[in-house]
């Protein structure tokens, strides 16, 4: 007779199926073929039979089940091949007429085949051996928990055989046909590493490369949601492999790159790191909130790869704006490192330092960017080192980020002309003016994401103990990220200092912003840094409206305070509308509509106390 289960049990006589009835005796016999002509004891098998506590009769029904596989085996000629021994039971089985030992011996030859280099012998037995399966072994009945941690141990010798198979075929080249099946089994078990570089491998060998580069985003991000951890060395090893080029992986899949990075290299004398470039900043640490930002810049990064090879159409560009401190730089750069696997040619990074009182020029920022090339000389004249950097970002898969932009100008020369890259701006205004793909105005933190923020700096069981102090410190804040990191850097160092008197200063103090410093944390000087930039007119409008202007502000209001007609007064608002110092409210009556944040307002009035007010008028009005 033959014994298949390695899926459902089946048995078979040379006359056709045989039925076995009952899930009970079922489980007994599976669990005897799993270990042919093996002794099992009568206590194990009653283990393997009864999910749940047996009964007392539990060795007579053991004896009663043997006895009736018997008779049914010997009805259809199979003789008697239970053997009933001291304290337990065998089941005497040829090795050809059961498709577990069958398909123990030809995983074994193809393992070996393996281990010497003969992959086609390997793939032919390995893939034999894999294709007895039918399902789950002994698929579809009850069984006790012996007999399923024997289960357990036999999916894992498929699972093994699997990966093995997949290897040979790996370096046979059978690139197509393997993704479809790795993608199975990612999807079984996504936090087994060696499936995801099987996976990206077999999507590099047919020319994947995007793919191959976006499955690395997927596997690292499930390390870290499952596991709070980055991906091993040899998935890590891979990816880096593929963004530099690497020619041991798959040649043919290469040779678009290679050429590209041939050229570039003709260009700029040598490359380095292989001519890919890294710039990015080190990612932030405590990020919290912006999962809408995060998830659109992602569908944003896949369409660029729905694209790759038009480098016809124009580069899309995303703009990230925002008031002071409200964290446009540090979800950026977070964004991009998540990015970073769609761009195999690298990440260019440049800090426009917009607002630290001495921009940098056009000029300075190229030198920067084609430092990332690894050129080592460069022209001095502008002209050609646009012409090289525009030569060098031809036909690459490029992520660009440009932080801390001033306006519209600063952005426009460093932008590509076209092709499958993507740029990334920050900029405290609003850059309207700019055809972007998609542009967002970061908003404050809600109250949970600003909680998170506090207790990722100062701890959760601290800022539990006093939960409306917490509250309170989080009103204060705005939900703006760094106010919110200077009053957890304060707590965090001084362990023993009451949340409560913080929140009592942030609250009931003359010096708001003052308590919300700390180092280079320092809400005042990032508004101090927006409040300079602006035309001494606006400057004017900023320290009255900050001063004297109700909650809610609009164009006569600002004109009447002011004494300055209402178009006036409307373009007034609309610059602090740029440079995110006001805020636009819903409007029903068509006139336009602002707020002001309570920080910007408090910095305001400190500018109105220590100006002088008597020349606003010409100021204004000129």
């Amino acid at each position: 007779m033959r014994f298949d289960i390695l899926g459902p049990l089946r048995a078979e006589s040379t006359a056709g199926p045989v039925k076995i009835s009952g899930s009970r005796r079922t489980a007994l016999l599976g669990a005897l073929l799993m270990h042919p002509g093996r002794l099992l004891r009568t206590g194990d098998l009653i283990d393997a039979v009864w999910s749940e506590r047996p009964p007392a009769s539990a060795v007579d029904n053991i004896r009663t089940y043997v006895s009736e596989l018997r008779h049914t085996f010997q009805r259809h000629g199979g003789g008697r091949m239970i053997i009933g021994v001291s304290g337990g039971y065998r089941c005497e089985v040829n090795t050809d007429d059961l498709d577990l030992t069958e398909f123990r011996r030809l995983d074994e030859e193809g393992r070996e085949a393996l281990a010497v280099g003969n992959h086609t012998q390997a793939g032919d037995l390995l893939g034999e051996a894999a294709g007895l399966w039918r399902g789950d072994p002994l698929e579809g009945i009850e069984v006790g928990a012996w007999l399923h941690a024997r289960i357990e141990s036999l999916t894992e010798l498929r699972w093994s055989n699997m990966l093995a198979w997949a290897e040979a075929r790996l370096e046979l080249g059978d690139y197509e046909q393997l993704v479809p099946m790795l993608t199975e089994m990612v999807a079984e078990r996504a936090l087994h590493e060696r499936v995801w570089e099987l996976l990206m491998h077999s999507m590099y060998g047919c020319g994947r490369t995007a793919d191959a580069l976006a499955t690395y985003g997927r596997a690292r991000q499930t390390f870290i949601d499952e596991l709070g951890i980055e991906p091993g060395p040899g998935l890590q090893s891979l990816h880096a492999r593929m963004l530099d080029g690497d020619a041991g992986l798959a040649p043919r899949a290469r040779a678009h790159s290679v050429a590209v990075r041939s050229a570039g290299r003709a260009a700029v004398g040598g490359p380095r790191s292989g001519g890919v470039p890294h710039l990015l900043p080190p990612r932030p640490q405590h990020l919290v909130g912006r999962a809408d930002v995060w998830d659109r810049l992602t569908e944003v990064a896949a369409d660029v790869h729905r694209r790759l090879g038009d480098s016809a159409e124009a580069t899309p560009v995303v703009t990230i704006s925002g008031a002071p401190g409200i964290g446009k730089s540090a979800v950026a750069i977070d964004a991009a490192h998540e990015m970073r696997h769609f761009f195999p040619d690298g990440e260019l990074y440049v800090d426009l330092q917009a607002h630290s009182g001495r921009p940098r020029s056009g000029s300075e920022a190229l030198g920067i960017l084609l430092a990332g090339f690894g050129a080592s000389r460069v022209s001095d004249n502008d002209d050609e080192r646009l012409a090289l950097y525009r030569q060098l970002l031809i036909d690459r898969r490029l992520l660009l980020l440009l932080d801390n932009a001033l306006d519209v100008d600063h952005v426009r020369p460093l932008l590509p002309v076209a092709g499958a890259s993507l740029v990334v701006v920050t900029s405290r205004r609003r850059l309207v003016e700019l055809d972007s793909h998609w542009q967002t105005d970061l908003q404050p933190l809600d109250r949970q994401a600003a909680w998170q923020m506090l207790a990722d700096s100062v701890g959760t069981e601290r800022i539990s103990q006093e939960p409306e102090a917490t509250t309170r410190i989080i009103d204060a804040c705005e939900g703006v990220p760094l106010a919110l990191r200077a009053a957890g850097a304060r707590l965090a160092a001084h362990p023993s200092y009451p949340i409560r008197a913080l929140a009592d200063r942030l609250t009931h103090g003359d010096d708001l912003l003052g308590e919300l410093a700390f180092g280079s944390l320092d809400v005042r000087v990032a508004l101090r840094d927006s409040y300079q930039a602006l035309p001494s007119s606006t400057r004017v409008a900023f320290r009255a409206i900050g001063a004297r202007a109700p909650a809610t502000i609009t164009p006569r209001i600002v004109g009447e305070l002011l004494d300055v007609s209402i178009p006036t007064a409307d373009r007034l608002l609309e610059r602090l509308l740029r440079d995110n110092l006001l805020q636009p409210q819903p409007s029903s009556d068509g006139e336009p509509r602002y707020g002001m944040f309570d920080l910007v307002r408090a910095y305001a009035r400190e500018e109105r106390t220590f100006s002088c007010s008597g020349s606003a008028k010409p100021d204004l009005i000129r």
